[in-house]
């Protein structure tokens, strides 16, 4: 627009009466200086625009509509070209400095010109090309129950979370892969569980009991130490699936023993999703099913939702892709499985 004011000859064929004041062109001009401060968006300029001077808005958009002149979208092409024009000639610029510090102080004295020009960072896609676009199917550690991505596994004390992980870790490492819960058959690969509550003596009397004296399987890796998450626990477990890019499932055992201590100030929500997003990207990139087994609240009773029973913020089930709650009364051997989330 600002370009229109002062070189397009057919605006100022079209539009006669504004080229002839002075005091109208220079509101329009701080009209959108003013937007261009403060870096507000394309479409929010056109809306205030049509706002503060809808004759001449609708009368450019009518002449636009004839071919005369452009449309006002179009002028944000023109702006998207001077800029690349200005790096281009940046860069050329600093291709003929012999002395580092006068191209860093060239780019310094760019960036400071500007004038907060901002360029989107984030990837769009159009609804057309999603709808089109084709992926892969979605891969489950345990088929219909347990996916890809990141998954709580909470119950109360004793109940039986982390045999069951320890169980799950199990079956999926078996060379030509076993069965979860007895029954369902699940997709080879190699499988981590971190034990961070339990001894290696503890480990290996469990294993020997899930196992029924068979073969134990090659593919089952155990350990019963993991950094804090912000203190390298996150990246130990990146190590690992780089080095294993055949992993299926990595089992934390439990999520309390990991989690980055909260400060004082610090807002509980906001802490649990960090944590969990951090997971959850991890779990992502690498196509893995990370499982963290967590607790749940001692009285929940009066909860409307069985899933607000498990301890923290809503910024824990809010993040993770599905939530499953084990629990069973003390007197029976019968577990009842609760499970929820985005593809289950």
């Amino acid at each position: 627009m600002l370009w229109a004011l002062l070189y397009d000859d057919a605006f100022k064929t079209v539009f006669p009466e504004l080229f002839r004041s002075d005091f109208q062109r220079k509101e329009i001009y701080d009209f959108l200086a003013n937007h261009y401060r403060k870096g507000t968006d394309t479409a929010d300029i056109t809306a205030d625009f049509w706002k503060h001077y809808p004759v001449l808005a609708n009368q450019m958009e009518e002449e636009a509509r004839n071919g005369h002149i452009e449309s006002l979208p179009h002028y944000h092409g023109l702006l998207e070209e001077v800029r690349k024009e200005s790096e281009e000639r940046l860069r050329q610029r600093i291709a003929n400095f012999r002395d580092p510090g006068d191209a860093i102080k060239e780019v310094e004295r760019f960036n400071t010109n500007r004038h907060s020009i901002k360029k989107a960072k984030a990837k769009y896609i159009s609804a057309l090309d999603l709808i089109q676009k084709e992926f892969e199917p979605i891969r489950w550690t345990v088929p219909g129950l347990i996916p890809e991505g990141l998954i709580i596994l909470a119950g109360k004390p004793k109940v039986g979370k982390s045999w069951l992980a320890l169980h799950l870790c199990h079956s999926v490492a078996f060379p030509k892969g076993g069965y979860a819960l007895g029954k369902i058959e699940v997709e080879p690969g190699k499988a981590v569980y971190y034990g961070l509550e339990d001894s290696e003596r503890r480990l290996k009397d469990r294993l020997a009991m899930i196992s029924c004296d068979l073969p134990l399987p090659e593919n089952l890796f155990i350990s019963n130490k993991l950094e804090r998450l912000d203190a390298g626990g996150l990246e130990e477990i990146e190590s690992f699936l780089e080095d294993n890019p055949e992993t299926r499932l990595i089992v934390i055992d439990t999520l309390a023993r990991v989690k980055p201590k909260r400060g004082r100030n610090n807002d509980a929500y906001e802490t649990d999703t960090e944590i969990m997003g951090g997971l959850q990207n991890l779990a992502m990139r690498h196509s893995v099913t990370v499982l963290v087994v967590h607790h749940m609240r001692k009285n929940v009773k009066d909860a409307d939702d069985v899933f607000d029973g498990v301890l923290g913020s809503t910024g824990l089930t809010g993040t993770a892709d599905a939530t499953i709650l084990a629990q069973r009364g003390r007197q029976t051997q019968e577990i009842v499985i609760n499970i929820t989330g985005r593809d289950v």
